[in-house]
């Protein structure tokens, strides 16, 4: 009888671990989610970029778009917060829906998101900028019953040379896709501003210098501009 006692017991007590196990495990996918994700777009966040790209090949040729919603300070002074993260979330959703499964849509910070395109060609990467540019001029976010609001944005873009630089850092590509962003948004917004490499040129400069003296770049053909705006 107490033996019978005692396996009974112990099977209580296997249920309870077997639970609480479960229910640890639980935590730990959410944590690491979390730790992984921007909680209110759900996409990617910076860490699980930098994850991301020490998982990429040396060899990898990889563009990189930066996105910033223009003016969106009006939407959070003219409309509220509350807008402000509806507009990010519909944003947010679209750019979801617009990538590859190889590629990474993130959020970036604050109202600044970026897609990391592994192994794409310059054609393909110009298409998909020009994507993003004319669905965020169609989206339409309702921000209450009777009432939407209509985004723009400022796109820069880059691709890492290929092939590849020896000392090449994703972070140095990310640099000059940004300088490109500020030249769009110094432009008059509502556009895609690209910088790459000339394709017999790009291995004469490493991305180091040419961050420090673009301009000269452009003049001596290592770099070349590609402005793209809304298709109507």
């Amino acid at each position: 009888y107490r033996f019978r006692i005692n396996r009974l017991h112990a099977e209580k007590l296997e249920r309870i671990v077997f639970k609480r196990t479960k229910q640890l495990e639980e935590m730990n996918e959410g944590l690491t989610w979390l730790a992984n994700h921007d909680s209110l777009t759900r996409l990617p966040n910076r860490n699980q970029v930098h994850q991301k790209m020490s998982q990429f090949d040396a060899n990898c040729i990889l563009g990189i778009i930066v996105i910033d919603l223009d003016y969106f300070k009006s939407v959070n002074d003219q409309h509220g917060h509350a807008a402000g993260d509806l507009a990010l979330q519909a944003f947010a959703d679209m750019l979801a829906l617009l990538v590859h499964k190889n590629q990474i849509a993130c959020r970036w910070g604050g109202e600044e998101f970026l897609i990391i395109c592994p192994n794409i060609s310059k054609a393909r990467l110009v298409a998909l900028v020009q994507q993003v540019l004319d669905h965020c001029r169609q989206l339409q976010v309702e921000i209450s019953e009777h009432q939407t609001i209509q985004l723009k944005c400022s796109i820069g873009c880059a691709m890492t040379p290929a092939p590849p630089q020896k000392q090449l850092r994703w972070e140095k590509t990310i640099q000059l896709a940004d300088m490109a962003l500020y030249d769009a948004k110094h432009s008059g917004r509502d556009r895609a501003i690209a910088y790459l490499w000339h394709t017999q040129t790009h291995n004469k400069q490493n991305i180091n210098w040419v961050l420090a003296n673009t301009e000269q770049a452009f003049k001596d053909k290592i770099l070349e501009k590609l402005v793209l705006a809304v298709i109507a």
